[in-house]
């Protein structure tokens, strides 16, 4: 018992460094990636608010075309960056790329709720309030 108990205190005593250097790295990606969803929903905004006005009861075919046009090739960048920063944070077979408006923004929906999430388990909820991040 003492033996593995030394054993355990020299290994966390040399890789100390490298436990606190991921969580750093994983605090400023998770900020990072906070940054880049706030801005496409900045960014679309515009466009989700021209779908929802002529929803009465359900969007327009042209409505649907003019948002799909203009806020899918965005969420894709978004969706490409996200899956390079933090791939993690949705499970594998969701790391591919929807090819339709839907699809896209459920998967944006789904890194955004994982976010949200892990900035609070980490604490970092009300940093981007102070960082004047939009959406927060």
């Amino acid at each position: 018992m003492n033996l593995a108990h030394d054993a355990l205190s020299i290994m966390f005593a040399q890789h100390a460094g490298y436990l606190q250097s991921f969580e750093q790295d994983e605090r400023k990606r998770i900020l990072r990636s906070h940054a880049i969803v706030a801005a496409v929903i900045k960014a679309n905004s515009e466009h989700y608010n021209v779908l929802w006005r002529t929803a009465h009861p359900t969007p327009t075919p042209e409505a649907l075309e003019h948002c799909g046009r203009n806020v899918l090739p965005r969420i894709h960048a978004t969706l490409e960056r996200l899956l390079r920063l933090v791939p993690n944070y949705v499970e594998q077979s969701m790391r591919t790329i929807p090819s339709d408006v839907y699809g896209a923004d459920d998967l944006l929906d789904t890194f955004r709720d994982q976010i949200d999430i892990r900035m609070e388990l980490y604490g970092l909820e009300t940093v981007p309030r102070f960082l004047k991040l939009p959406f927060s």
